[in-house]
């Protein structure tokens, strides 16, 4: 399970506390018109400062979709990354989706 900020890092994209709550809802409310109900939470250490509360984490067949949202929103364009991107490829390990 991943949250927004995961595939962020892993796509080595750097968001504001400001553009996490843009995108969470974007990314909340595809989830929840895709699935029919509410993504689950999960207890994470803070990304910006110190403790931990509550983070919306998708299934790994979800991230297509959350990547599209943080790159419509971050305005990044489509490139050459994607060849090293195996979830955009559509081969990514098995290990990712267990």
């Amino acid at each position: 399970m991943q949250t927004i900020i995961d595939v962020c890092r892993e796509l080595q994209i750097k968001i504001t506390v400001h553009d996490a709550w843009v995108i969470g809802p974007k990314v909340r409310d595809a989830y929840r018109a895709s699935i029919g109900e509410p993504p689950l939470k999960a207890l994470r250490p803070k990304t910006y400062g110190q403790g931990s509360h509550f983070f919306a984490v998708y299934p790994p067949e979800f991230r297509p979709f959350m990547v599209d949202i943080i790159r419509a929103h971050m305005g990044v364009k489509e490139s050459q990354t994607d060849l090293f991107d195996p979830w955009r490829r559509g081969d990514a390990p098995d290990m990712f989706w267990s």
